[in-house]
């Protein structure tokens, strides 16, 4: 059978293949793949490599290759800037075959509510920058839109971004009423890649889909992560039959793409013979034009065609070799409009025709540009023309050289252009602040005259830059971007490194945080910094100490920078705040934060940072009132929802506390911290009701209401722990380097008796955070209910190397020791125990309790009396195990005193219970309330019933009666301490201990009967 002969499209097809010279051995390794099985494709190329080597022209041959083999392509460069656009353009590109695709309708919606809420003027400040982009980079695309910059990733604080955020995502919720739109709008890549994958998907049939990634190096900050959670089937399937091609000036980063196997294809100048035919093919063959070209292009395929493009084939008109390929370029050149106009064009960093007009004259504006387009150094973009990077270089600096007043001249009508430009815009306030167009004319304007006065406008600039930084952090990374491309274009080392550095200020994958405060510090010793911006830049640099958890010199900044300029903006005063907040100074982080939110009093981070500390100083009522006005605000702020649950929490309003777990949730699903605190509080309360009832199986009280004492836990809907675990168990599948989820599954698997499952989640949230004593205390615990004491004390040991006065640590080795028998050991910690907590640190908070419930601030006295309580359990506990090797050992001497110290210690414990129960009651917390009281009684009638009826226990159990209401038992227990003849001096600490009682329960009619009783037996 005759083959068929090749039709119009082969030939011109074939025309172009001929063409193109170099790079055969890639385009054979491109094309030779296509054909592969996929059990031996290569899905992922990566073409890189210096300026002018033909990165894009490979792309370009490589599409070709792939269409002739019936693959469908498509291609992108740096002309879109965030996700969703690139998303956009290459299935418009797909949309060409004929196919329609459910990506696109969600695409024009996403879009159209874009360009809704960006004209409405109510939208909040850099609301604009922030759509469709990361959130943690929000803004920052703005510096890839000064054309020719160049620019890198992004670096935002993310604690400085909180309010902003917060305040753009409750505009949008308030301004759709479409649940799907906000969500479009707020998580544009969320929603819209699964509809990418269907759409490349669907047109992959039958053959395949390659898609092109070019200028890599201006992208990479947008779309590396993306891609490679594309690779890991983050959001859905991609075909199997998908080729992906990224071309850039650098190799993929191998310690993120190793695993992807990304074919490496490095690109470099063209070999001799490479460049030979490409030479040939313009008609070159003179040895001694060639040796010109090679020597001044140094084969480098875009400097071999600016080259080329106009060549003499006469050597005597080559010359010698000395000069660049600009000046030869230009010598061969005989038109001098044409030569000027090459050297002019490349001073403006974005070339059209109105910009020859100002370069060239209006008559000659067109002719000229259409030359200038078909020239080989000329790029197209989506907003104009660009010089390749590497010509661009040359020209300027041949420029620069060859007439300084000429520069100084057209940097200036370039300057007045843009700035014409600008003010056509006719924008002010919010307007000129939210407008990009504007800001990014401002930024050419600046560019333009760095380049022609740049020691002055230095100064300038960095003053400008820090008061950007104040409330337009995006704008300030403009300015960074504009003298980093001045500095570069007109060979200034400290302009190109000033404008680096403050470019490196945003960007994550070029700075750490301690090399932000280095270029802070530059700035602020710089001489021609103004006391304004040098504030700023102390409140910068006081955020960077802050995030590197440095608070005092985060302090120290604040305060010079509020002392330089009393007038000093509100977020220095709010962040000063958080610090405080951050080092428990709340009641100054309390005055900061009021300060903050009387300035604005939607300030969310403010009002929630405020909430948080008075939370901490037991201001349940205000707090709530800042967590309420923040959800308020915005109701879909997990922070304040969390803090709000908590709160709830320790106030034991379980049953609100569980609604906002729940919400915080639903809320955020991903979010690994809400899923461990909801999860963490059903466990919470299955332990309580579980104490509570051991406490009822062990109490000898039958007025012990157990229905009442668990009625506020009952009735909500808990996860058994079975439930909570398997919860967490499918967590870790999804978050398996997570050491709090780990942890957490430990502790539960703990208490519940599963040990070896304990140990084993424990094993490994201690591989991932080694030094985190918490975990390792808790593994410790795990050895011991293993009996596996060696272990455990080797855990211990590490513990209290880092925290030597851990009493719970050091006890829990002193049982280990003591069950190995290894008794000097175990008597040693026990006695540091005891030695640690000295009885007078426990009356320290006793009476500190006491005055607190007297003064009626019920809620510092619980917390007095908890670490009263916790003291005195500690040390009764190191009492007892002291006891028990004493009697080991026959030790009768030691054993009995320490028998009358536990005497003591027990009943020091038994009223600090009841003091606390005090509290509680005055709170209307029953259920806790009774449990103490129940504790207290058990304990006192222990002592009652073994005979040991001292008239001091007896009057306790009169007391502790008369607090849980048993009025009958209370009057017993008074006559009998009466009838058994309690002296006057017990009578009277009895009577004490009915005032301080009235002095909470004024009204209490009993005790003012037995107080007056009393009082009547001392003084018939």
């Amino acid at each position: 059978m005759n083959a068929p002969k090749p039709s119009f499209q082969d030939r011109l097809k074939q025309r172009q293949r001929s063409s193109f010279v170099g790079r055969e051995a890639q385009m054979s390794w491109f094309q030779q793949n296509l054909g592969l099985p996929l059990e031996k494709r290569r899905f992922i190329f990566n073409i890189w490599g210096q300026g002018g080597v033909g990165k894009t022209t490979l792309s370009k041959e490589l599409i070709k290759i792939a269409a002739a083999a019936n693959w469908v392509t498509a291609y992108v460069n740096e002309d879109d800037r965030t996700l969703p656009e690139i998303m956009g353009r290459l299935v418009a590109q797909l949309e060409q075959l004929g196919v329609k695709l459910a990506f696109s309708d969600r695409y024009k919606t996403y879009r159209q509510k874009k360009q809704e809420l960006e004209a409405d003027p109510e939208a909040p400040q850099g609301f604009s920058a922030f759509l469709g982009r990361s959130l943690t980079k929000a803004g920052l695309g703005l510096a890839k839109q000064i054309p020719g910059s160049g620019a890198v990733m992004p670096f935002v604080d993310e604690d400085g971004l909180t309010t902003q955020v917060s305040e753009w995502s409750a505009y949008v919720a308030k301004k759709l009423t479409n649940k799907d739109e906000v969500r479009l709008v707020q998580e544009p890549v969320e929603v819209l890649t699964p509809l990418f994958l269907e759409a490349i998907a669907k047109v992959a049939e039958p053959q395949g889909i390659a898609l092109f990634f070019d200028t890599y190096e201006r992208t990479a900050d947008v779309l590396d992560d993306w891609l490679r959670d594309l690779c890991e089937g983050r959001y859905g399937a991609a075909p199997e039959n998908l080729i992906v091609t990224i071309a850039g000036r650098n190799p993929l980063d191998l310690q993120h793409w190793s695993d992807y196997d990304p074919a490496q294809m490095p690109l470099g100048q063209f070999t001799e013979a490479e460049a030979r035919q490409f030479l040939r093919q313009k008609g070159i063959t003179d040895e001694q034009v060639i040796e010109v070209i090679f020597s001044l292009s140094d084969r480098l395929p875009v400097l071999l065609a600016l080259l080329a493009s106009n060549c003499p084939t006469d050597p005597a008109e080559v010359g010698d070799c000395s000069g660049s390929a600009v000046q030869r370029f230009l010598q061969w050149e005989t038109d001098p409009q044409r030569r000027q106009l090459a050297l002019d064009g490349a001073l403006p960093l974005l070339l059209n025709r109105d910009v020859v007009a100002v370069l060239a004259g209006e008559e000659q504006a067109i002719a000229l540009f259409d030359w200038l387009k078909q020239m080989p150094f000329v790029e197209a973009q989506s907003e104009g023309w660009v010089y390749h990077d590497t010509v661009r270089s040359q020209m300027l600096r041949h420029v620069r050289r060859e007439s300084p007043k000429h520069w100084v001249d057209l940097h200036r009508r370039l300057e007045d252009y843009h700035n014409d430009l600008k003010n056509q815009l006719k924008l002010e306030g919010d307007e000129q602040n939210c407008d990009e167009m504007y800001h990014i004319h401002a930024a050419i304007v600046l560019y333009h005259r760095l380049c022609y006065l740049p020691q002055k406008n230095l100064s300038d600039a960095l003053n400008e830059f820090l008061k950007k930084l104040e409330s337009q952090w995006e704008i300030a990374a403009l300015v960074g971007v504009s003298i980093w491309q001045a500095g570069k274009d007109i060979d200034s080392a400290n302009m190109e490194k000033w404008g680096r550095q403050l470019i490196s200020f945003f960007y994550t994958s070029t700075i750490n945080e301690k090399d932000g405060i280095g270029i802070l510090s530059e700035l602020l010793s710089h001489p021609h910094i103004n006391f304004k911006p040098r504030s700023i830049a102390l409140g910068w640099r006081g955020i960077t100490y802050k995030n590197l958890g440095d608070y005092q010199k985060a302090l120290e900044d604040f305060d010079e920078a509020i002392k330089l300029n009393p007038e000093v903006a509100n977020w220095i005063i709010e962040f000063r705040g958080s610090v405080y907040f951050s080092v428990n100074r709340y009641e100054e982080a309390v005055q900061d934060l009021s300060q903050a939110i009387e300035v604005d009093a939607n300030n969310t981070f403010a009002l929630h940072q405020r909430g948080s500390a008075y939370l901490s100083i037991g201001r349940h009522v205000e707090a709530l009132q800042d967590f309420d006005r923040v959800i308020e605000l915005n109701p879909k702020d997990s922070g304040s929802i969390l803090s709000r649950g908590l709160l709830y929490s320790i106030t034991k309003n379980y049953e609100k506390a569980l609604q906002e777990f729940n919400r915080v949730v639903d809320v955020s699903p991903h979010d690994i911290n809400a899923l461990l605190v909801r999860g963490n509080f059903h466990y919470f309360l299955n332990v309580y009701r579980d104490i509570l009832i051991n406490c009822y199986m062990s109490n000898v009280n039958a007025s012990f209401d157990l229905t009442t004492a668990c009625q506020s836990i009952e009735h909500l809907s808990l996860k058994s722990y079975e439930e909570i675990i398997e919860d967490f168990s499918e967590n870790k599948l999804i978050y398996p380097e997570s050491v709090d989820l780990a942890s957490s599954l430990g502790v539960i698997y703990h208490w519940t008796g599963q040990h070896q499952k304990a140990l084993e989640n424990l094993n490994k949230a201690i591989s991932l955070d080694q030094e985190n004593i918490e975990i390792i205390s808790e593994r410790g615990e795990v050895y011991l209910a293993l009996s596996q004491y060696r272990e455990a004390i080797e855990d211990f040991d590490k513990v209290i190397k880092v925290d030597e006065k851990n009493i719970n640590v050091i006890t829990q080795r002193g049982e280990s020791y003591l069950f190995l028998k290894q008794y000097e050991n175990a008597i040693n910690d026990f006695t540091r125990v005891i030695k640690y907590v000295r009885d007078e640190e426990i009356s320290r908070f006793y009476k500190k309790g006491q005055s607190c419930l007297t003064s009626k601030s019920y809620e510092d006295a619980i917390r007095a009396f908890d670490q009263a309580h916790a003291l005195a359990s500690s040390k009764g506990i190191a009492i007892q195990h002291r006891l028990e090797i004493f009697s080991k050992l026959n030790l009768q001497n030691e054993y009995l005193v320490d028998l009358n110290s536990l005497l003591t210690i027990k009943l020091i414990q038994e009223k600090i219970v009841y003091m606390r129960a005090l509290a509680y009651k005055s709170l209307n917390q029953i259920e806790p309330a009774r449990v103490d009281l129940d504790l207290a009684i058990s304990s006192a009638q222990q002592r009652y019933v073994q005979g040991l009826e001292h008239p001091a226990n007896t009057f306790n159990l009169a007391l502790y009666y008369l607090a849980i209401g048993n009025i009958e038992q209370a009057r017993f227990f008074y006559r009998d301490a009466i009838d058994r003849g309690a002296p006057s001096d017990r009578i009277q600490v009895a009577i004490e201990d009915l005032e301080d009682f009235l002095t909470v329960f004024p009204d209490h009619t009993m005790a003012k009967a037995a107080r007056d009783a009393l009082k009547k037996r001392l003084n018939p």
